[in-house]
């Protein structure tokens, strides 16, 4: 399959006159149709700065909308020319894998590989305009952003997590016993699936009559922080109206085998290793004040915050003020956008001097 970058429809206005949004397909290797919202400053002629955002486990794209609606307004028109914010594969609007499974580690090279289309696509690469590239990721995808910023600091200039910092870790004298316990379940999960798919009638019973039925379902199903009208916006992006025996209702459009459990787990040893590469990349982490990711028992999040500090000097952590919740980016999007611009605005007034 040829990689290729494709954008559908018209642009349409996202902020006014100054900002359009334009729905773009992307084919990769791995995914026939990544799909992706593209928000371009019309203003900007000064350079072709992209921003590349990427949601969370099992979201979509619909992620970043609220944030954007604060972010873009607040910034110079020279800090970005494009924000391309994609849905994952298996998630949104873009298509499944034919796999087994989407193992995390994997993630990183089809985000490289849009990254490398996009940059085609959008005429970034080899252009005369001067560019850079902030990779701007909540949650796993604020993980991937990690590990591929430690690879190729040459293709990320600049690195803004949203409660995220590395991926699950285990010590490694608990792998092996790891994974015996994801092929045990892999087991259950494969079976569970087939069972599905010979039975309609339990996906029947699982449709909801109307999108607002699911968005309910949705926000209940977040304990950790998604208010209602954040449920929405991750439901207008990754939903959909289907008929199953007769029966037509609504129901979330990402690929069920994202909740397998991964085969891969990777070490806090490994782990730390990436991180370690990441001595010169200019990096903000994003912490809720209050109640953030709901696995904090999990990962020992103050080490890692520590050796950031001490490897990185251009690493810069911020607790947001009056947040909480592990979508606090969704949920209270002014007070995250704030903080973000502030920090952007310093990097441009810091790169014009120098």
């Amino acid at each position: 399959m040829a990689a290729h970058f494709e954008r559908l429809g018209q642009a349409t206005p996202f902020y006014g006159d100054q900002v359009t949004v334009q729905q773009v397909s992307i084919q990769i290797p791995n995914c026939s149709h990544v799909a992706a919202q593209l928000y371009t400053v019309v203003n900007n002629s000064d350079n072709l700065n992209l921003a590349l955002a990427v949601h969370g486990w099992m979201d979509n794209s619909g992620s970043f909308v609220p944030l954007l609606k604060h972010l873009l307004p607040m910034l110079d028109s020279r800090v970005f020319k494009y924000v391309l914010a994609i849905d994952m594969p298996g998630c949104g609007q873009s298509t499944n894998k034919g796999t087994v499974s989407y193992p995390v580690i994997e993630s990183v090279y089809d985000l490289l590989q849009v990254l490398n289309v996009s940059l085609n696509g959008l005429g970034i690469s080899g252009g005369r305009l001067p560019s850079e590239v902030t990779y701007l990721g909540h949650s796993l995808g604020g993980g991937h952003g990690y590990i591929l910023s430690s690879l190729f600091p040459d293709r990320i200039h600049r690195l803004i997590t949203i409660d995220a910092l590395g991926y699950f870790t285990d010590d490694e004298e608990r792998l092996p016993d790891l994974l015996k316990e994801a092929l045990q379940k892999r087991e259950e999960f494969d079976e569970k699936m087939n069972i599905l798919s010979h039975n309609t009638s339990i996906a029947r019973r699982q449709l909801c009559d109307t999108k607002e039925e699911l968005i309910q379902r949705l926000h209940k199903r977040y304990k950790h922080g998604l208010t209602i009208e954040s449920a929405r916006y991750l439901t207008e992006r990754g939903s959909e109206l289907v008929e199953i025996e007769g029966r037509k209702g609504w129901r979330l459009t990402y690929d069920p085998k994202h909740t397998a459990m991964s085969l891969f787990r990777m070490s806090d040893q490994a782990l730390f290793q990436f991180l370690g590469r990441l001595t010169n990349v200019p990096i903000l982490t994003l912490w809720p004040e209050s109640s953030g990711w709901p696995f904090q028992d999990r990962i020992d999040t103050t080490k890692r915050r520590r050796f950031m500090q001490q490897v990185n000097p251009r690493y810069k952590e911020v607790f947001v003020a009056g947040t909480s919740g592990h979508h606090f980016h969704m949920d209270y999007p002014k007070e995250t956008a704030l903080t973000i611009a502030s920090y952007l605005q310093e990097q441009t007034s810091l790169r014009s001097k120098l």
